[in-house]
Parts: C-alpha cells; sequence; structure tokens
C-alpha cells in the first residue's frame, strides 16, 4: 500500500487512541468521584436523594466530556484525514506506471507467456507499488495461474 495512505490510517488511529484515552480519563474521574459522593452522601439524613443529584451532576459531567471527545475525534477524521486520504488514494490509484514496465506486461500479455513463481516475485517489486501496474499484474498473474490481492 502506498506509504502517504498507511501514513493517514496511521494518523488516524492515533486519534482513536487519543478518544479512547479520552474517554478512559472521563469514566475514572467519574468512578473516583462517584466513591468519593457515597462517602459525602452518608453524610446527610436523606442519603440516598443526596446520593442521587450528585450521581446526576456526575453522569451530566462524564457525558460532556465523552461528548466533546466525540466531537474531536469526528472533526479531526472527517475534516482533516478524509480530504488528506482523498487526496492520497487519488494520487496512488491515478499515477501513471512505468512505460518500459507497462511494456513487459504487455509483451508477457501478448505472447501468452506464463510466468513463474520467480518471474511474478521479479514483477512484483519491478511495480514499485503502482496500483496501474499492479492491476495490470494481476491480470497476467491470473492468466499464469496465480492469484494476486491488489490493495
Amino acid at each position: 500500500m502506498n506509504k502517504n495512505i498507511q501514513k493517514v490510517f496511521g494518523d488516524i488511529h492515533g486519534e482513536f487512541a487519543r478518544y479512547q484515552a479520552a474517554v478512559a480519563s472521563a469514566l475514572s474521574v467519574y468512578h473516583r468521584d462517584l466513591e468519593a459522593a457515597k462517602r459525602t452522601a452518608a453524610q446527610y439524613k436523606d442519603e440516598a436523594g443526596e446520593l442521587s443529584r450528585r450521581k446526576a451532576g456526575l453522569i451530566t459531567t462524564a457525558r460532556s466530556k465523552i461528548g466533546e471527545a466525540d466531537k474531536a475525534l469526528h472533526d479531526a477524521v472527517t475534516m482533516i484525514y478524509l480530504p488528506k486520504l482523498r487526496e492520497a488514494l487519488s494520487d496512488y490509484v491515478c499515477k501513471r506506471a512505468d512505460r518500459g514496465y507497462m511494456d513487459a506486461l504487455r509483451d508477457v500479455w501478448d505472447f501468452d507467456l506464463s510466468l513463474s513463481r520467480a518471474e511474478l516475485t521479479g514483477y512484483i517489486l519491478g511495480a514499485d507499488n503502482n496500483y496501474t501496474a499492479l492491476r495490470a499484474l494481476q491480470a497476467v498473474a491470473k492468466r499464469s495461474g496465480y492469484r494476486l490481492t491488489v490493495p
């Protein structure tokens, strides 16, 4: 796969890790504060009512923090990484293959030659991670009895 595409997906993975950390932090704070609220509520005559009020406030705060993390993740993915991914994919798919490489594949195709495993490996390396070249090689490899999966 193209290095630019891999970088974008790596960046998105990093955003998900930050999101998970933010949610875990909000939940940790909620649980910590809930335990403190339980201890404090025991001092009140209406212990259940006081705990219920405090718990409602803690839930509202935790939901707010998780909502902020959701929005940050959504905004980052849609506004930053999606355009970068579209551009990287467009560059990967639309980049022309080397003319000499394509001529060599065309010769193999036109003369109905069968590729050996070693030749196929050489052609894979020669494709230089170019989508068009890999797709053309995929057709030639299929004719030779090989299954080549192109990302």
